[in-house]
This record gives C-alpha cells, sequence and structure tokens, in this order.
C-alpha cells in the first residue's frame, strides 16, 4: 500500500500547484453593481453591472470588463431595428422628437419593440487584451442615448436618458433630458 500513496499525493497535488496567483477564481473585472436613479431618487430605474469576457482557461488570462446598463423590471427600451429586421437599442439624434403616432406605427408595423434592455457602456482589455488606454467609449462624444417607458403604480411615462462616460471610469453619469406622460409627443 506504500508504494501508491506517494504517487497519489503527488498527482493530486499537480493541479493544485499548476494555479497562478492566490486565489484559484480570481475575478478579473471588479465592477460594483450601482442602482441608478435618472427619473426618480426614490427608485432604481436602472443599474450598472459588470461583464467579463474572458478566454477559457481558468482564471481566464485575457479578456474583457464591460460596463454595462440594465433596465429595472419596471422600465422597457425602445429597440428599433434597420431593413434586414436586425434590432438595436435605438440611440436617438442629440436633438429629436418622437410623436406618439410615429411611436404608435412603429410598433405596429414592427419597427420598434419595447423590451428589457442591457446596454454595454465602455470596455476595456486585461491580461493581453489590456492596451493601457483606459475604457473604450461606445463613441467619440463619449454620450449615448436611450427612450424609456416606466411603468409605476402612479403613471407610464416616456423619458429620455443621456449616458455619459469617460476614459478614466468607463461609466460617468446618466441624466433624464426630458419625462413625459405616455401619449405626449417626447422631444429632447
Amino acid at each position: 500500500m506504500r508504494p501508491l500513496t506517494i504517487p497519489l499525493l503527488l498527482l493530486v497535488a499537480t493541479p493544485l500547484l499548476a494555479q497562478p496567483g492566490e486565489l484559484f477564481l480570481q475575478d478579473p473585472c471588479p465592477l460594483p453593481v450601482r442602482h441608478l436613479s435618472p427619473l426618480d431618487s426614490t427608485r432604481a430605474d436602472l443599474w450598472l453591472h459588470g461583464i467579463v469576457e474572458g478566454t477559457e482557461d481558468v482564471p481566464s488570462s485575457a479578456g474583457h470588463c464591460i460596463q454595462a446598463i440594465a433596465t429595472g423590471p419596471h422600465v422597457q427600451v425602445l429597440y428599433g431595428f434597420d431593413a434586414r429586421r436586425n434590432g438595436d437599442i435605438l440611440n436617438p439624434e442629440r436633438h429629436g422628437r418622437l410623436q406618439p403616432d410615429s411611436l404608435a406605427d412603429g410598433l405596429a408595423n414592427g419597427n420598434f419593440r419595447w423590451d428589457r434592455g442591457d446596454l454595454r457602456v465602455a470596455w476595456q482589455g486585461y491580461g493581453n487584451f489590456f492596451e493601457g488606454n483606459g475604457w473604450t467609449q461606445p463613441n467619440e462624444a463619449g454620450t449615448l442615448r436611450m427612450i424609456l417607458r416606466v411603468t409605476t403604480e402612479e403613471a407610464v411615462q416616456l423619458a429620455v436618458v443621456q449616458i455619459a462616460t469617460n476614459q478614466a471610469e468607463g461609466f460617468a453619469s446618466v441624466a433624464a433630458l426630458k419625462v413625459v406622460p405616455e401619449g405626449d409627443a417626447l422631444t429632447w
């Protein structure tokens, strides 16, 4: 029995010694969840969270840390569809107007859809994918806009929110540009 004990112990210990770092499953992107309240400071309509997309080795040696904003259960985002029926969260121009008739027509003919949302707002690499340039912004201006439909016990509202990002922090802020009751024209 003694001759088998030492090879068995070596076989069991080898995978444990081969793991790099102090913790076996260390999170390469520690991004805390933050609740965001751009419309009403008493409730969280959106939340900032992290997504890790990494290589398949364990622990992941390279990949991307992504900051994303998701909607709460009472909030929907307006999606738009192109001619090929590819859908994406509608990112309206800096100044615009959405008429109730245009919204109703877009929803009826399938060009628009309300749904829960998860918008990626900034990302940076880690490991071999780290470029040292900070967070990558979604565009040159570092801003994104979304049209939200917020349903509460009191009312249903439409809102345009603007998300600001920067290279140092990634997500910087979110602000409501305009909030109206559903059925009114939305101008921002």
